[in-house]
């Protein structure tokens, strides 16, 4: 019986004092407190709080106060005058903690607050309220922290925040940018201090939509330091970003263990929410494992795709360093540039490229990007698929960024059943940039490069490279126009159709022939380009093209600077009786826009003799057209071995079709191919009809 009186007595002792305290609290005037509220707010922060509406108290077992209109002074150098501006501000606590020295809060309600946050020219927050200000922070942290180790929370336990029609800005007086957060929602609850808070909020990155929600620890954890459950969900600009681990903030930093995934259907969507120009690459998604500590962020189970391209690896970034420092592995089994280099994505530098009358394109190479960090990555890749068509294979390359050099050294991959090697520097330090670029290619089939590409049929054959080039400068186009080296190009034994040649005779109809024989292809005995760079000029060390029917040979240069082409070409067949028929050719213009036009000068020069009649000359042009004149016949020799040696020896290049040596024989005619009078008088028939044509090669 006498725990019963107890109880009844301690009950009724609290319905005492709750009754008391409502009775003192309904009593009083709070209008009188307007200034005082006011006073302590500008005392502690230097700066003007105004209670402009009305106050209003709502007396229960958690009274509740709300007030209306409240602002609170900006910085004197500030862009308006008010900093915070809050419509209506609600407050409900609960009575019966407070006499046990906690505040719990039921719940706080903030409508229509207008949030600025700006700095001046200097980098000064409108946050910073003076030394004063700064001296109170620094002894309440104190303070607080204290009561942290003695296992005490300064902080008060609110179960329910919430947060209607809001707007946040931000101001950078430095750069000049501007952003604003329109909150239409945001809600917090949580059971207590111990309690986990799950969140939520609705509203507008600088106009763009986004959706947030998850769970957070409870507010203890916050005050005390410890590690933190995350669990955080974000739709933004067309993406979902998702983290779930743990966080804490210590005093070495930042420390995480989060699992993370991003992914959307395309990035140019996700940077228009930026205000930011990506391109429209995607679908894409990517997921991994980040952990932190000690200024070290380190992701493993990293894990990409972006389209039908993927990458594996890990990375890792230490921030501890004189710069930052980036190692890392990755890995893919399949990477297609066509999911990365999207044609048409409307972005600045991809317009300006395809307006541009140049194809090196003159974009400023990220030359600051080189000194920002160091790198080492491995890079291996089981499939590369290139824009032209074709694929490099087993692509290994070792990345290495020091103090501001770029060097990718090895290069090495398989490439249409060839290899190559190749390496890169690229040094920032100096000014301008130089780059250095070395390649060794063996064995390349480029009949399969041209199919790939859907550029040709009708060649195979295997291709070797050998190319060193040196250059400097801020962008390639730079670069390109001041470029020194040398590139080859050299194959042999393959074949070519004989198609292709008839390509080069366009205007001549039938008359050009009996150059190619009665077969479809022919063997090609050689191939071999060569070029030599200086200041950007590449000057031919021979282009040759050798059949067993037909030779093209060539000289010229290609102006890098301006991208101009100025290439002469003369043709030979070595059936000595059709030998004149074969053509010069020329090829001017430009890179992007080359032109290939019959020299039909040329041609006429070495049949026409001089101080004849325009008559005469016409005659003799087209005697030499039928097979009279001056022989045109290829050389027996192999003119990529005599290009080659007069390369070697410095001597001027000989042109196959230009060679002064006699010409074969011409074969005895067989029953099928009938006598050559009947092939002269087929080609006379042919050339009356395609005179036209000829006349017009000499516009």
């Amino acid at each position: 019986m006498k725990l019963k009186w107890i109880l009844t007595g301690l009950l009724a002792l609290v319905v005492a004092v709750v009754v008391a305290g409502v009775a003192i609290l309904s009593t009083m005037d709070f209008e009188e407190y307007r200034g005082v509220i006011e006073a302590e707010a500008e005392k502690a922060t230097g700066r003007k709080l105004t209670v402009a509406g009305a106050i209003d108290l709502d007396i229960s077992l958690s009274p509740a106060i709300s007030i209306e209109d409240i602002r609170f002074a900006n910085a004197d150098w500030g862009s308006r005058p008010e900093m915070v501006k809050v419509k209506r501000f609600e407050l409900e606590v609960a009575l019966l903690p407070l006499f046990g020295g906690d505040i719990s809060i039921e719940r706080l309600i903030l409508v229509e607050p207008d949030i600025l946050l700006e700095t001046d020219a200097e980098g000064r927050g409108n946050w910073q309220f003076g030394e004063d200000a700064e001296d109170s922070a620094g002894q309440a942290e104190s303070a607080g922290a204290d009561d942290a180790a003695d296992g005490e929370s300064a902080l008060p336990s609110v179960h329910l925040f919430a947060l209607s029609g809001g707007t946040v800005t931000y101001n950078d007086g430095v750069s000049g940018e501007r952003l604003v957060v329109n909150l239409e929602s945001v809600a917090a609850e949580s059971e207590g201090l111990s309690d986990a808070i799950t969140f939520s909020a609705l509203g507008a990155f600088d106009g763009a939509p986004f959706e947030l929600s998850g769970s957070l620890g409870a507010f203890t954890d916050f005050n005390q330091g410890k590690d933190i459950p995350v669990g955080l969900t974000v739709l933004f600009g067309g993406a979902e970003l998702a983290l779930d681990g743990r966080a804490a903030l210590k005093d070495a930093g930042p420390q995480a263990d989060l699992n993370f995934s991003f992914e959307g259907k395309s990035l140019a969507d996700f940077g228009e929410a930026l205000k930011a120009s990506f391109p429209p690459i995607g679908p894409y998604r990517l997921s991994g494992r980040l952990e932190s500590g000690e200024n070290i962020y380190r992701v493993s189970g990293l894990d990409l795709v972006v389209g039908s391209s993927d990458f594996s690896g890990t990375a890792e970034i230490d921030l501890g360093a004189a710069r930052p420092k980036v190692t890392g592995s990755l890995f893919s089994r399949n990477l297609d540039m066509a999911d990365f280099l999207k044609e048409g994505d409307g972005t600045a530098a991809s317009n300006a490229q395809s307006q541009s009358p140049f194809v090196i394109p003159d974009a400023p190479l990220p030359l600051d990007a080189l000194s920002a960090a160091d790198v080492k990555l491995d890079l291996k890749v089981e499939r590369l698929s290139l824009p032209s068509g074709s694929d490099l294979t087993g692509l290994v390359v070792a990345l290495v960024i020091d103090q501001g050099v770029l060097r990718a050294d090895p290069i090495e991959a398989g490439l249409a059943s060839g290899r190559i090697n190749a390496s890169l520097s690229l040094d920032s330090k100096v000014s301008p940039a130089s780059l250095k670029f070395t390649l060794d290619g063996k064995g390349i089939d480029y009949g399969q490069l041209l199919r790939d590409a859907e550029v040709s049929e009708e060649l195979s054959g295997k291709l070797d490279v050998e190319v060193a080039l040196k250059g400097a400068g801020a962008s390639p186009r730079a670069i390109a126009s001041q470029l020194d080296g040398k590139a080859v190009l050299s194959s042999r034994d393959g074949t070519i159709d004989n198609r292709l040649f008839k390509v080069l005779a366009v205007g001549l109809g039938e008359i050009t022939g009996p150059l190619l024989g009665q077969d479809r292809a022919s063997n090609l005995n050689c191939l071999y380009v060569g070029f030599d760079f200086d200041d950007g000029l590449g000057q031919s060390r021979g282009l040759v093209l050798d059949s067993e029917a037909f030779t093209l040979n060539g000289a010229g240069n290609v102006n890098l600077a301006d991208e101009s082409l100025k290439f002469d070409f003369q043709t030979a067949t070595r059936q000595a009786s059709v030998a004149s028929l074969a053509i010069p050719f020329k090829v001017r213009g430009t890179l992007k826009n080359p032109k290939v036009a019959l020299d039909a000068l040329g041609a006429a020069a070495g049949v026409v003799g001089d101080g004849g009649s325009l008559v005469d000359d016409v005659t003799g042009f087209v005697s030499g057209l039928l097979g009279g004149g001056s022989s045109s016949a290829a050389s027996n020799d192999d003119p990529c071995a005599l290009q080659a040696g007069a390369v070697e020896t410095e001597a001027p290049a000989k042109s196959a079709a230009a060679t002064s040596e006699p010409a074969a024989p011409a074969p005895e005619p067989s029953p099928e191919q009938g006598s050559d009078d009947d092939s002269i008088g087929n080609a006379l028939e042919s050339f009356k009809k395609d005179f036209g044509k000829i006349g017009d090669l000499f516009d």
